[in-house]
């Protein structure tokens, strides 16, 4: 009669088995290192924002104040403080699941993709909008950036499937 213990379902469940106790595979390297990426971007560009607005508009993380509306500064200020709230949590989590190699770390994990999903399709469509509105400004380096982190995810994606 085949009969589990109380570790193999517990294994089994929790994911134990999910990230081994060995050297970490590349696609899992790649993925720490992206979330630490994000992380880092995301305290410098919304975070930061939030506290020092020109400062992040200098280091081409926002929009300079000075091409857009005042009010957008204010709701671009709103976003970063949720994104501190949320997303940077998120990450840092996400990283120190992974490295534990605990299964929580994928959950984050998951949670950080799905947003990193979100967020290019937000700037896509807003620059779809601007391009009407002549007065605001238009983002090649923005393209370019969201479009690699667009890519990632669906690499991320695959690896935990």
């Amino acid at each position: 009669m085949f009969h589990e213990t109380k570790n193999s379902i517990k294994d089994k469940f929790h994911g134990a088995n999910m990230i081994k106790k060995e050297n970490f595979t590349l696609p899992i390297k790649l993925i720490i290192g992206f979330h630490v990426l994000n992380l880092v971007l995301w305290f410098f560009g919304q975070t930061w924002a939030v506290f020092d607005y020109d400062t992040a508009a200098s280091w081409g993380l926002q929009d300079p104040r000075i091409l857009i509306d005042p009010a957008i500064v204010e709701v671009n200020r709103g976003i970063g403080l949720t994104d501190t709230f949320i997303l940077l949590p998120i990450f840092l989590l996400a990283t120190i699941g992974l490295l534990k190699r605990k299964f929580w770390g994928n959950v984050f994990s998951w949670m950080a993709f799905a947003l990193t999903f979100y967020w290019p399709v937000v700037f896509w469509c807003s620059q779809y909008f601007f391009q009407w509105d002549k007065t605001q400004p238009n983002c090649p380096f923005g393209h370019s950036f969201t479009g690699y982190v667009y890519a990632f995810f669906h690499m991320g994606k695959l690896v935990f499937v």
